[in-house]
């Protein structure tokens, strides 16, 4: 081999040394990008439980008002009901 065919065989060794290097950091970045999409994936699906959750406890916390006023109907009725009810006993 001449000289002129040792610097070619250089060049493109040196190139493919290159380019080995550039499918290394490729796939480092692509293994990057399937964790941060898993994480991402695995977030998501507990934002989604979160919101699903306080969705349901809306419904309760509507519950526990009504119930709440109800209660205090309730509380304020039977009194006025009895005082009524004696009242009229009494032939008032």
């Amino acid at each position: 081999m001449d000289s002129d065919q040792e610097s070619v065989l250089v060049k493109l060794t040196r190139m493919e040394g290159k380019l080995d290097l550039s499918n290394l950091r490729h796939d480092q970045h692509d293994a990057k990008f399937a964790t941060i999409d898993s994480r991402l994936n695995s977030q998501s699906e507990r934002i989604g439980g979160l919101e699903k959750r306080e969705v349901g406890r809306d419904g309760e916390r509507k519950g526990l008002a009504l119930g709440g006023r109800v209660l205090w109907a309730l509380c304020g009725a039977i009194p006025i009901g009895v005082g009524a009810a004696v009242l009229r006993m009494l032939g008032a």
